[in-house]
């Protein structure tokens, strides 16, 4: 009986050429393909990861452009808010020399509080321009509010002194919270560069602190130098805010000195400033100790020494301008060198991929 013979599995030899290594019938896969079509499949190959992991990157830029913008969106807040808290603050001290019964404080009470009006204008604009980012309109209405409600009633004299420098605080401590507000919902205090977060640290936490404490020195003394005798318990107020003035002092050097240490061009712009307020700081608190901590006898006068102090806080809040500006710069360097290394990624990448289509192209 005859069988099917099975079909055989053993390689097959060239009879051409006996010597040659058995060949397997099937071939591999890509072997059957011809030169041009095994490039173009390795291009597609090469292709596709190539795009995954440049579409990640490229989104990893766009985030940080983001964040960058949403920082520099905080940063419009900040030159308002210190103009506002400047005025205030010179409102506040006026104020209660004024109240105390220094009539030669009216005309810096009058000319702090248009002042005041015209920096809340242009704080008012600040959400529309940062275009309604962080939720704080109505922070900024409040404030407006109760300005206005302060100010009438300075100008009317319905309240005390003592009064006055409360509201006047009070109105001070909601600014120093807008500021942080900004600082928090802008990611500014998350900066990710240490150039840029030490001059965003001066602007928003070290330096409204600073002048606040030798404000309200200022406004202190304002109503010291109204009396015969100088009180322990004013003594002890402004020895306080000297020490607390002396620390906040110390924390901006270091800033500044981090900041010039990270980026020379930020040492170049603003080292010269900030040695000149502070030591123009350490001068008044020196002149705070001598003529009020150490003085036994009559206060001096006043209008000297407001005027001392003011001198000092409008060179701080001329650094705090100078710093912002520069802090605006260094994070819209930051945005546009995100910006030129993703476009240099994507040339680098097409140029790749324009020569890997070349080679196919030529091959076949």
């Amino acid at each position: 009986m005859m069988t099917t013979a099975e079909p055989s599995t053993r390689p097959v030899r060239d009879p051409a050429n006996p010597q040659t290594p058995p060949k397997s019938e099937g071939g591999s896969f890509l072997g059957n393909f011809r030169i041009g079509t095994k490039l173009t499949l390795a291009t597609i190959v090469l292709v596709i990861p190539l795009g995954v992991v440049v579409g990640l990157l490229a989104n990893q830029q766009n985030q940080g452009v983001a964040f960058a913008q949403k920082e520099r969106s905080g940063v419009v807040y900040l030159t308002p808010l210190r103009n506002f808290l400047q005025e205030l603050q010179k409102h506040r001290g006026s104020s209660n020399g004024l109240l105390n019964g220094d009539a030669s404080f009216q005309k810096t009470v009058t000319a702090s509080a248009t002042a005041a009006d015209t920096a809340l204008t242009a704080l008012e604009a600040a959400p529309q321009l940062a275009g309604n980012a962080f939720g704080l309109s109505e922070d900024v209405s409040t404030l407006k509010t109760n300005w206005q409600q302060l100010r009438r009633a300075v100008d009317s004299r319905t309240l005390s002194a003592p009064q006055s420098f409360q509201r006047h605080t009070t109105l001070v401590n909601n600014i120093l919270t807008l500021i942080d507000k900004v600082g928090n919902r802008s990611n500014l205090i998350l900066d990710p560069s240490l150039d840029s977060f030490y001059t965003m640290n001066a602007v928003v936490n070290v330096l409204p602190d600073l002048t606040e404490f030798i404000g309200q020195a200022r406004g202190n003394t304002a109503r010291i130098s109204t009396q015969n005798q100088i009180s322990s318990a004013d003594r002890v107020l402004i020895q306080v805010l000297v020490s607390q003035a002396k620390t906040l002092s110390e924390n901006l050097v270091a800033s500044y000195g981090f900041a010039a240490e990270a980026n020379p061009s930020v040492k170049a712009q603003l080292t010269a400033a900030s040695n000149s307020a502070t030591q123009n700081v350490d001068t008044l608190l020196a002149l705070y100790t001598r003529e009020i901590i150490q003085n036994s006898g009559a206060p001096r006068s006043g209008t000297s020494l407001f005027i001392a102090a003011t001198q000092s806080l409008d060179e701080l809040f001329k650094l705090h301008a100078q710093t912002t500006g520069v802090l605006d710069r260094l994070i819209s360097d930051r945005i546009n060198t995100l910006n030129r290394n993703l476009i240099v990624t994507l040339l680098l990448v097409l140029l790749g991929v324009a020569l890997a289509i070349l080679l196919v192209v030529l091959v076949v």
